[in-house]
């Protein structure tokens, strides 16, 4: 599993090699149409610049004051991110 997510993050993000990678959380909620979603996070170190590929449509840096910019899914991170003082 560990070898697959390092293979398809690496593709997705052309990143030359991810170095370190650890679960942080994993979330759940309700989508649009009823259904339950999850996401998973990871922390990497990698070698190389992150730059998406053709797969990926846009990549940026968002802060909590972003939730705006997100689906549910997005802010339900960014708020737990804010309250574990992973970001801002």
């Amino acid at each position: 599993m560990r070898r697959l997510l390092c293979a398809k993050s690496a593709r997705r993000l052309v990143l030359k090699s991810i170095l370190r990678l650890s679960h942080i959380h994993t979330f759940e909620c309700p989508a649009p149409d009823g259904r339950w979603m999850r996401m998973t996070c990871y922390d990497a170190e990698f070698a190389g610049e992150m730059v998406p590929s053709s797969e990926i449509e846009e990549f940026r840096y968002l802060s909590s004051t972003d939730k705006h910019l997100t689906t549910q899914m997005g802010a339900l991170l960014l708020d737990w991110f804010k309250e574990q003082d992973l970001i801002d």
